[in-house]
């Protein structure tokens, strides 16, 4: 077994045993750490969006330093 990237990628890879000698096997695991990081990246940029948005109501800026 080779568990060399397991901390860091959660990837360990099993080459061969009794049965199958030849055989790799390849176990990558999703960490929940980085499912709650993504998870939380999704909710900034929705709540950025939201933030940033235009608001219904509000006269456009004329001002020099406005692109349109």
């Amino acid at each position: 077994m080779i568990d060399l990237f397991k901390k860091s990628n959660g990837v360990v890879i099993k080459v061969g045993d009794r049965t199958h000698p030849t055989g790799v096997e390849v176990i990558a695991e999703y960490m929940d750490w980085a499912e709650r990081n993504e998870r939380l990246a999704e909710q900034l940029i929705e709540v950025l969006k939201q933030a940033l948005a235009p608001k219904s109501g509000l006269p456009p800026l004329n001002d020099a330093r406005y692109i349109t």
